[in-house]
C-alpha cells in the first residue's frame, strides 16, 4: 500500500521554516560548548597555533566539579572566551590512562585507596583539591592553578586576563577592578 501526501507550497514552507529552525537551535548548542579537547589533540593543534591551555582537573565524584560544569563551564561569555583563548582539556585526576604530554609520559601507579595521577600530582604541585582550574602558556608553562569552585562572572575575568596576555602589562587586580566598574 502506498501513501501519496499533496504538499502544497504553504505546507512546503512551514516545513522548510521548522528545518531551518531545528538546525539553526543545533548549531547554536554546539557553540554553547566548549571545545574539549585530549592532551595529544590540544598539544598538536599547538603545534600549528599556539595558544595557552586551560586544563579542568576534576574526579567524578566531585560535586564542585560537577556544579562548575553545570554552571560556570556552561556560562556563554566563558564558553566563548574559553574557545577563542584557550585549548582546553578535562581531566580526571583519578584516571588510569597513560598520558604523554610535554615530552614525558604520566601514569597512575595506582598506590592508596583512591590515587591519583601523576600529571595531576605535576600540574597542581602535589596539592591535591579539586576542581583545580590549570592555566599554562603556550609553552606548556603554568600560568596559575585556581582551586575551587569559580563563579561565571569572576572567572570570564581571568579568562579574557590570562587569554589575551594582559599579565603581562598589568596585574590581575587592576585589569579585574577595570572590568568590575563597566
Amino acid at each position: 500500500m502506498i501513501i501519496s501526501l499533496k504538499i502544497n507550497k504553504q505546507m512546503k514552507i512551514v516545513l522548510f521554516t521548522t528545518i531551518l529552525i531545528g538546525l539553526q537551535t543545533f548549531a547554536s548548542a554546539q557553540d554553547n560548548d566548549i571545545k574539549w579537547l585530549s592532551f595529544k589533540e590540544a598539544q598538536e593543534l599547538n603545534q600549528k597555533d599556539p595558544k595557552p591551555f586551560f586544563i579542568d582537573v576534576y574526579t567524578d565524584r566531585c560535586g564542585w566539579c560537577k556544579k562548575l560544569d553545570k554552571t560556570t563551564l556552561r556560562d556563554t561569555t566563558v564558553v566563548a572566551f574559553m574557545n577563542t583563548y584557550f585549548y582546553a582539556i578535562k581531566f580526571d585526576a583519578e584516571s588510569f590512562e597513560s598520558i604523554q604530554f610535554n615530552n614525558q609520559v604520566y601514569e597512575n601507579k595506582g598506590n592508596g585507596r583512591r590515587p591519583k595521577h601523576e600529571l595531576a600530582k605535576a600540574l597542581l604541585n602535589n596539592k591535591m583539591s579539586f576542581p583545580s582550574l590549570v592555566f599554562l602558556n603556550e609553552n606548556l608553562q603554568i600560568l596559575t592553578v585556581i582551586g575551587g569552585y569559580v563563579e561565571a562572572d569572576e572567572f570570564s575575568i581571568v579568562l579574557e586576563f590570562l587569554g589575551a596576555k594582559k599579565y603581562l602589562t598589568q596585574t590581575y587586580e587592576v585589569f579585574s577592578a577595570s572590568k568590575k566598574k563597566n
